[in-house]
């Protein structure tokens, strides 16, 4: 089976670069014999420029993947399609995993894909190839059918992520990408965040897959390595941007990786941290370690907003904060 992705990338905070949920189906789809392309689209596209792609690729499945801020573009594109052809299409992604009611409603998608989407889409994938049609018990889609809306159950989350296949970016523009990040590639070893800030849709996610398992899961250090030694042997990396919502949050896992990743690579790398997650000791690690740059929220002195508004609920570390600000980490 044929699956074409279409990955809305217009105007986004971390453009031009990959996207790891869709890399992760790939290598899922494509390590069980499946056929994938991918239209990244990164400006706006013509009614022609969509259609001529679905055309020329001739896919069994169109599958759209945005966040909130680009979904009206699927909701008119994927009516495009639908007006000229009887393909049958999905959208999966935050906006549809969180307002699943109003995706589920345009014209033109016909299923979608709420949460993780390996496996809900090795599934589709599979139960078409051998020829099926009933779809009601794969966990994790709505669909159409008869008029209705058949909404079919969330799956526990993933728990083992070291079991999964590395993520596959071939069918990314890594060269331009790279190219235009000056060597910084884009990977993520965790998924989930305990934190509840009400700014973020972690809590809003958390609260879907109540009940469904842990919700913050990180992969091995050795995992991760492994993966970052694959990508430097195919790619021109220069340095390393984990794209985690808090690189530091489990420090066992931190103080590992800082004594590993240095035997490997001599690269720089960057991540996210939360002020009350780090200390001096594993600052100067993360530094020895070669990390360059650390990105992290200036909290405001006002607990009432921070606690209330916010609901950043963290207990600022001022000594680590002052350490950060002296430490030279280019």
């Amino acid at each position: 089976m044929k699956v074409q992705f279409i990955y809305v990338d217009i105007g986004t905070y971390y453009y031009p670069s990959t996207h790891h949920g869709l890399a992760s189906i790939f290598s899922v789809l494509k390590s069980h014999g499946h056929l994938v392309s991918l239209y990244h689209i990164k400006r706006e596209p013509s009614r022609n420029e969509i259609l001529k792609v679905i055309q020329r690729e001739q896919p069994d499945l169109v599958a759209f993947s945005a966040t909130t801020n680009q979904i009206r573009y699927v909701e008119q594109w994927s009516k495009w399609i639908k007006h000229e052809l009887t393909i049958p299409i999905i959208c999966g992604g935050i906006h549809a995993t969180l307002c699943p009611e109003e995706v589920i409603d345009f014209d033109g998608i016909d299923i979608i894909c709420r949460g993780e989407g390996e496996y809900p889409m090795l599934e589709l994938a599979n139960n078409w190839q051998q020829g099926g049609d009933d779809i009601s018990n794969i966990k994790n889609l709505w669909f159409k059918k008869g008029g209705v809306v058949l909404k079919n159950d969330l799956r526990p989350l993933l728990s083992a992520l070291d079991d999964l296949p590395y993520p596959d970016y071939d069918l990314f523009d890594c060269a331009q990408i790279l190219k235009d990040r000056k060597g910084d590639f884009t990977v993520i070893a965790s998924r989930g965040c305990p934190f509840s800030c009400s700014n973020c849709c972690n809590h809003a996610l958390r609260e879907t897959y109540r009940g469904k398992g842990r919700y913050f899961r990180v992969r091995s250090v050795d995992n991760v390595l492994e993966q970052i030694e694959l990508l430097t042997k195919k790619y021109p990396i220069r340095s390393v941007n984990f794209a985690d919502d808090v690189f530091a949050l489990s420090r066992e896992w931190a103080l590992e990786f800082c004594e590993k990743y240095p035997r490997r690579f001599d690269l720089k790398f960057r991540c996210n941290v939360r002020a009350d997650t780090v200390d001096e000791e594993l600052l100067e690690n993360l530094k020895r370690a070669n990390c360059a740059e650390i990105s992290m929220g200036v909290e405001t002195g006002n607990e009432w907003l921070r606690m209330k508004v916010l609901h950043r609920k963290c207990q600022i570390n001022r000594s680590s904060m002052s350490l950060m600000l002296h430490i030279n980490w280019g």
